[in-house]
């Protein structure tokens, strides 16, 4: 009895000891970021898992990627792909980086099985030389997921292997000259309902096949993901693929965003973390890098939405998306271009011309420097993009 009088008193004194310093902590936190970081403290599901639930109820859910040639989100959809859950209930995803032209190659280099190494580069290279309407392709992230494909579905009987879906409007570069590439550009206006019909058409051949696997996920860049309650000035419908895809299947899509940076002014070049970066450093506070959530009834969800600063709006990220996804702290992006072999010497006269017409038909400054082409074969990691002043934005709410 002495012993445990004397035991008791200790071990309440720890506990007010670590409930004071706990308390202390949490007080010097900046006053505005305590409900984040209240609210994220109870949510722990991973951003995999999230997505992969989200299917539970929807047939579609797109997600919002980062900016194009960031590395690490691939990570993240490779990690989806691989999951049990998505191989045998969702199976099928669309992609915009890649013309649809290249469906069959793309189909025929996923699902072969014992590939040389050197037939895989090959067919990735020739996939990458005529998956763009622009000149070429050399984000790393986009061979760097077919080759994850390839490996996931090299496991995987024929029937549960993942198909992939390339939704981008087509270029023939073979036979296009300064004057049919200026007639295509002008279409692009037009872009996103037609990545979008794609979409719907392929989606509805799902539907009537005859794989049990009916539901599809969709990776479609920055606005292009928003939600179809997205509006211009003067109640304008935006050309956008999420909004195309809310209007034809009410009730049966999901959209989520993917942590990522936005825009300080319309010059694209001044990126700026989300909320002032009051979103970032609640995860930082609390050390979570791989969770979703709703942003219904969070407070994330009720901010404005500064993911689009170029008209005025009155939005919250709740009005554009369902959910979040955070994978991967700021700090940690990569921005990665280059592919090994990507221009050789048969293929660098054919790049000059697209780039020359290209200029000509958009008054473009695509490069023709030989020197500078084959930089292209160079896979070049820029992961300081994340500058001080970024960080510091970020700080400021936890320090």
């Amino acid at each position: 009895m002495n012993f445990m009088r004397t035991i008791i008193p200790k071990f309440l004194l720890i506990l007010i000891f670590i409930s004071v310093s706990c308390t202390k902590k949490e007080r010097n936190l900046n006053k505005e970021i305590i409900p984040y970081v209240e609210f994220l403290k109870k949510e722990n599901i991973s951003a995999k898992d999230y997505v992969i639930d989200l299917f539970e109820k929807n047939d579609l859910v797109v997600i919002c990627e980062r900016f194009h040639p960031e590395l690490t989100q691939y990570d993240l959809f490779l990690e989806i792909s691989k999951d049990q859950r998505f191989i045998e209930n969702v199976g099928n995803i669309f992609i915009e980086t890649c013309g649809r032209n290249q469906e069959e190659k793309i189909d025929f280099f996923i699902k072969s099985e014992n590939l040389s190494i050197e037939l895989k580069d090959s067919l990735v290279i020739n996939i990458n030389r005529n998956s763009s309407l622009h000149p070429l392709w050399h984000n790393y992230n986009f061979s760097y997921f077919l080759k994850g494909l390839q490996t996931i579905n090299n496991e995987l009987q024929l029937t549960k292997k993942i198909n992939l879906y390339p939704s981008d409007v087509t270029v023939d570069w073979e036979n296009m000259d300064s004057l049919k590439y200026k007639e295509f550009w002008k279409s692009t206006g037009y872009r996103d309902s037609l990545m979008a019909d794609y979409i719907i058409n392929k989606f509805e051949t799902i539907q009537l096949g005859n794989s049990d696997r009916k539901k599809a996920l969709i990776i479609m860049n920055y606005r292009h993901a928003f939600g179809n309650d997205f509006m211009f000035p003067d109640n304008e419908k935006p050309e956008n693929v999420g909004r195309y895809l809310f209007e034809k299947y009410p009730n049966r899509v999901a959209n989520v965003l993917l942590n990522t940076l936005t825009f300080g002014s319309e010059n694209e070049n001044d990126i700026i973390p989300i909320s002032d970066g009051k979103w970032d450093a609640s995860f930082k506070y609390l050390n979570k890098n791989n969770i979703g959530f709703d942003f219904k009834k969070s407070p994330y969800g009720n901010d404005y939405f500064d993911l689009w600063p170029f008209t005025e709006h009155n939005y919250t990220y709740s009005d554009v998306f369902n959910g979040y996804i955070y994978y991967t702290q700021i700090e940690k992006l990569k921005l990665v271009v280059g592919v090994p072999n990507i221009v050789d010497s048969s293929f660098l006269p054919e790049l000059k011309r697209r780039n020359l017409l290209v200029n000509k038909a958009r008054n473009a400054n695509f490069p023709i420097n030989d020197s500078i082409l084959w930089k292209y074969n160079n896979k070049k990691i820029n992961d300081k993009f994340i500058t001080d002043s970024i960080i510091s934005q970020i700080d400021k709410w936890i320090k």
